[in-house]
């Protein structure tokens, strides 16, 4: 059986900078966020110098190696398949999403 590549939005919800890797996720009915997925390749360089901008205005907290952000930028990447949990697997970013701005809920990763 051939697998194909699928396509999905997601919310960033941290990063870390050695070697560069972005958590996603998404955001549940109870208002909180799942991870879903790091991300570590597809970033062109003026995509990371870009984020970097962006992202140090909506840290909310670092922890060891990962700096986290509010849930309010999002993306698209590129994923072959879903685990049992819902992760994803096998997952390329495919670029920023700026026109898809997370609303109001902004409560903190659970």
């Amino acid at each position: 059986m051939v697998k194909h590549f699928k396509i999905t939005d997601v919310v960033i919800l941290g990063y870390k900078e050695n070697s560069f890797t972005m958590l996603v996720g998404k955001q549940l009915s109870n208002g909180k966020y799942k991870p879903l997925a790091n991300v570590e390749f597809g970033f062109k360089p003026e995509e990371k110098v870009a984020f970097r901008q962006i992202a140090k205005q909506i840290v909310t907290k670092k922890e060891r190696d990962m700096v986290w952000v509010e849930p309010r930028l999002c993306c698209k990447v590129q994923y072959l398949e879903k685990t049992a949990s819902g992760s994803l697997r096998i997952v390329s970013f495919k670029g920023f999403n700026f026109g898809k701005v997370q609303e109001g809920k902004n409560q903190a990763l659970k």
